[in-house]
C-alpha cells in the first residue's frame, strides 16, 4: 500500500509545488535564517520564549508521541469494526510512513546544520520532521473531513514549527519545506484512497420479503 501510494505523489503538480517551496526555503536560508538565529540566541541564553509550552509542543511532534496514538486509533477501528475510522487511520499511517522515509532521505542528502547542537549534534536539519509529520496528518484530515477537523491540526503543526525555531532545533527554512512536503504527501495519499473508495459497486441482493434476487448499487462516499 505504501509503495502504491508513493507513486501517486510523483506528479507534475506536486513537483511544481515542492519546487516553489524549495525555492522559498533557499531564499529564507539566504535572507532570513541568520536573523532568526540571532533573535532566538538572545532569549535562549535565559530560557525559551515559550518555556515549558515550547518543550511540550516539541514533544508532540516526536514520532514517539505520534506513532502510539496513530496505532491505537487504527487498532480501535479494527476492534470496533469502524469502516470509516479504519479508512482514515490506514490513510494516515501510509502517508505518515512515506513522509518519514522521505524526510530521512532528504536529511541525509542535504545534511544542513541546525542553529544549535542539541539534536543530532547540530546536523541533518533540513527539513523538519516534527512539522512535516504533523502537517501530513492535518492534510489527510482535511481531505476526509474538511477544515472543521483539519484546522486545529494545521494550527498545531504551526505551533510545533514555532517551537522548533524557539528551541533552536530548526531554521525557518527547515520548517517551511517540512510543512509543504507534509501537505503534498498527506493530500496526495488521501485523494488516492478516497478515489479508490468512491467507486460504484454492484452487489447481488435477495429481497427478504419476496425472495427475489436483485442488484444492489452501492456508492460509498469518502467524505462521509
Amino acid at each position: 500500500m505504501v509503495g502504491r501510494d508513493a507513486k501517486q505523489i510523483a506528479t507534475v503538480r506536486n513537483a511544481a509545488l515542492l519546487g516553489v517551496a524549495l525555492g522559498g526555503s533557499l531564499v529564507s536560508r539566504e535572507e532570513l535564517d541568520e536573523d532568526v538565529r540571532k533573535g532566538t540566541s538572545q532569549h535562549s541564553q535565559h530560557s525559551q520564549r515559550w518555556g515549558d509550552a515550547s518543550e511540550f509542543l516539541g514533544y508532540l511532534g516526536n514520532a514517539e508521541a505520534q506513532v502510539p496514538i496513530l496505532l491505537a486509533i487504527h487498532a480501535s477501528s479494527l476492534v470496533n469494526d469502524d469502516e470509516g475510522l479504519h479508512g482514515v487511520s490506514k490513510t494516515i499511517l501510509s502517508a505518515y510512513s512515506i513522509n518519514g522515509l522521505s524526510t530521512i532521505v532528504i536529511k541525509g542528502i542535504a545534511n544542513t546544520d541546525r542553529p544549535s547542537g542539541t539534536w543530532n549534534n547540530g546536523d541533518y536539519g533540513f527539513p523538519s520532521f516534527h512539522v512535516s509529520s504533523t502537517t501530513t496528518i492535518a492534510a489527510v484530515l482535511d481531505e476526509y473531513y474538511g477544515l472543521s477537523m483539519s484546522l486545529p491540526a494545521y494550527a498545531l503543526a504551526g505551533l510545533i514549527g514555532w517551537s522548533r525555531i524557539d528551541q533552536r532545533d530548526h531554521d525557518f527554512s527547515d520548517v517551511i519545506f517540512g510543512a509543504a512536503m507534509g501537505y503534498v504527501i498527506g493530500k496526495s495519499v488521501a485523494r488516492h484512497h478516497l478515489e479508490d473508495g468512491s467507486q460504484i459497486r454492484i452487489l447481488p441482493s435477495v429481497d427478504p420479503s419476496s425472495g427475489s434476487v436483485e442488484l444492489l448499487v452501492e456508492v460509498p462516499y469518502g467524505h462521509g
